[in-house]
């Protein structure tokens, strides 16, 4: 699996998903709120800036990893795999439980 650098915009309400030079903005106005609260909640980021000069994220930032269906379909052991390894760093995120 490559290594993707997540590119968030300052309002992340009104990002768009773009993919350009290892990095990956994600639309999260349109996920749920328990979702929408999992993602980008590490205690300790680690950030940087991508080629179109917006902030980053670098490596697991989200406690609640989104991926495409097909996606999982074609890897299930892999993502169950790292879904037990995101579990096992929960002390690492502020996580969301209720809304």
């Amino acid at each position: 699996m490559p290594y993707w650098e997540l590119c968030c915009l300052m309002r992340r309400e009104h990002t768009i998903t773009i993919i350009r030079a290892n990095s990956i903005t994600h639309l999260t106005e349109q996920l749920f709120t328990i979702l929408k609260k999992n993602m980008f909640n590490t205690k300790h980021p680690i950030m940087g800036t991508c080629d179109c000069g917006q902030s980053t994220y670098k490596g697991e930032c989200f406690y609640i990893k989104t991926v495409k269906w097909d996606d999982f379909i074609s890897n299930i052991n892999g993502y169950i795999e790292k879904a037990v390894e995101i579990w096992k760093h929960r002390d690492d995120f502020n996580i969301i439980s209720s809304v």
